[in-house]
């Protein structure tokens, strides 16, 4: 007989169970694409419909002001206006994402982490543009008028940037991880 390198004595083993809770934080793998009209009456759907209301708002009075010229006058009207539009177009495309419930399907993308960098850079961004803006102001009032509402965005994107970032800090976001997996808390077994 050959030695196999088990033990050949018998041993006794006490099994102890425990039991796991499993709780789902986001939809599973199985979510569809369609229109989530609820997202519309949250905090975060209500706030990305103001922005693009006020992005359109911005858009319109640098329009009306990049047609003068003189003092600086037409490159800060041009400078906001691109900024509106660039603002306009990314929360669009960010509203749709999320009210089509495409941000559960697509999982392999940080959805929650490219928003919140989109909204701190354009918090940045409308605050450069809004300070350029009301030091035209005196020239036209459209200007004016772009840089109270730029400052109005200001305040939404950085309102939706401070939910977004404590979104990401307690882990209830749209991360790749979390959206395809459900997160399971489970206790270590008492010894």
């Amino acid at each position: 007989m050959t030695d196999t390198g088990y033990s050949s004595q018998k041993t006794t083993v006490q099994i102890t169970t425990t039991s796991a809770t499993t709780t789902t934080s986001s939809t599973s793998n199985g979510a569809k694409i369609g229109p989530d009209v609820g997202y519309i009456k949250t905090i975060p759907g209500i706030l990305r419909i103001v922005e693009i209301v006020l992005n359109f708002i911005c858009i319109i009075c640098a329009s009306v002001a990049t047609g003068y010229w003189g003092n600086g006058f037409h490159e800060a009207a041009s400078f906001f206006e691109f900024v509106a539009v660039v603002g306009f177009i990314w929360t669009l495309v960010f509203f749709f994402l999320y009210f089509l419930k495409i941000v559960y399907v697509v999982t392999r993308v940080p959805w929650l982490i490219i928003d919140l960098i989109l909204c701190a850079v354009w918090v940045v961004l409308y605050v450069i543009a809004s300070i350029v803006a009301a030091t035209k102001g005196g020239y036209h009032s459209s200007m004016a008028a772009a840089a109270f509402f730029g400052f109005c965005c200001v305040v939404v994107f950085g309102i939706n940037a401070f939910f977004l970032f404590r979104d990401y800090r307690s882990g209830s976001g749209m991360t790749s991880t979390n959206v395809q997996s459900a997160h399971t808390d489970t206790k270590p077994p008492a010894y």
